[in-house]
């Protein structure tokens, strides 16, 4: 009984000792945080619609593009987090998009990089300025 009482108050402060080398390998160990890849995609909008007919947005949108392969594919692209800035996509609409893998697969748009729009406007420089330079080079012989 003598010896229970003597080894009692031992146990606890082996076992509290224990826990406190636990608590303080786990706060030694290296924190790891797993960032996502990104990458941009260029491509059209592939709703299943004919082509210039509007597309009805959701969660996710099927996408044509060969940046990921080389060769032209379908992919569907979780959109949630844009959803709003796709308002009025028509099938066949070339965007280039932001994207992250996501850890069970599949990719989500974090941001529209550019749309028709902005490669329209950037034809339409590259021709006038392709113009300009025709116009400087008439002048000048």
């Amino acid at each position: 009984m003598l010896l229970r009482a003597i080894l009692a108050p031992v146990r606890q402060a082996v076992r509290l000792s224990l826990v406190m080398a636990v608590a303080a390998s786990a706060l030694l160990l290296p924190v790891t945080t797993a960032s996502a890849k990104t990458l941009d995609l260029t491509g059209i909008v592939d709703c299943g619609r004919s082509s210039g007919k509007r597309c009805d947005i959701g969660d996710t949108i099927g996408f044509r593009t060969k940046d990921l392969s080389g060769v032209t594919e379908t992919i569907e692209l979780d959109v949630s987090w844009i959803k709003a800035d796709l308002e009025g996509t028509d099938q066949d609409d070339l965007f280039q998009f932001e994207v992250e893998e996501k850890p069970g697969g599949g990719y989500r748009v974090l941001r529209i990089v550019s749309s028709d729009e902005t490669v329209r406007r950037q034809e339409e420089d590259d021709a006038r300025n392709d113009y300009d330079e025709q116009e400087e080079e008439e002048q000048e012989e």
